[in-house]
């Protein structure tokens, strides 16, 4: 991992020196790089150690202080870079400026601002999203009911994700495994033996695929309480 170091060097200066020559379009490709590096730890811990975010943060002032705007693909890619990695604060702020230079979020952008607020655990943020978009009348897709699903089920709170269940099922959205796991990692934290037995229904009564991914989530969720013989039961 040590070369990761001088690579991160060199995108910081390459960030600076595009900012310098006002060539957005191609600092928008090396923000879309550093965003796929920070999907991973050591990376990211790389990244933070060259100051890439802070050129991001630098690049991204000076592209929204200039006559050429960036894209809502430039907005999007920056809020998840820096709510990926928890930097909120940072986050807002270029969100702000953002709209602050007339361009307008979309549903992803509304989903990244879900998901950094959720595993942020900064519930009251999330709320107010969610208002904003109802407000706004901006429809959920599976995207967006995963994430508030997941973030409830994280939080242990089985009322509200259930609720939020509900209302996909409502509105016709069917659940896919990233539900399903969300659902079933909720309740094996919570000791709920029989939900997660319904969920294990769903699965059984629908095309969902039992994956891997599926299959180590229900695993887990019955050898909490000790219901090994469960395991037994399904196969990938």
């Amino acid at each position: 991992m040590a070369a990761t170091v001088p690579v991160g060097g060199r995108s910081g200066r390459l960030l600076h020196e595009l900012a310098r020559t006002h060539r957005w379009c191609d600092a928008a490709g090396v923000f879309s790089t550093l965003v796929a590096c920070t999907q991973y730890p050591e990376s990211f811990k790389e990244a933070a150690a060259c100051s890439w975010f802070a050129e991001m943060e630098y690049t991204l002032l000076e592209m929204l202080s200039e006559i050429c705007k960036p894209y809502v693909w430039t907005m999007n890619s920056t809020l998840r870079a820096f709510g990926g990695s928890v930097q909120i604060e940072t986050m807002e702020r270029c969100y702000e400026k953002f709209q602050a230079s007339g361009i307008s979020p979309n549903i992803k952008t509304y989903n990244i601002l879900l998901d950094s607020y959720g595993k942020a655990k900064m519930y009251e943020k999330m709320g107010a999203v969610m208002e904003h978009m109802q407000k706004y009348h901006y429809s959920w897709t599976i995207v967006t009911y995963n994430i508030v699903i997941d973030a409830f089920g994280r939080a242990g709170d089985l009322e509200h994700m259930e609720y939020i269940s509900r209302l996909m099922k409502s509105e016709g959205i069917k659940p896919n495994c990233v539900t399903l796991c969300s659902l079933i990692r909720a309740y094996g934290r919570a000791g709920e033996v029989q939900k997660t037995n319904t969920v294990l229904r769903i699965v059984e009564n629908s095309d969902i695929t039992l994956d891997m991914v599926l299959f180590n989530c229900l695993v887990d969720a019955f050898g909490r309480v000790g219901a090994w013989q469960r395991c037994g039961m399904f196969s990938i």
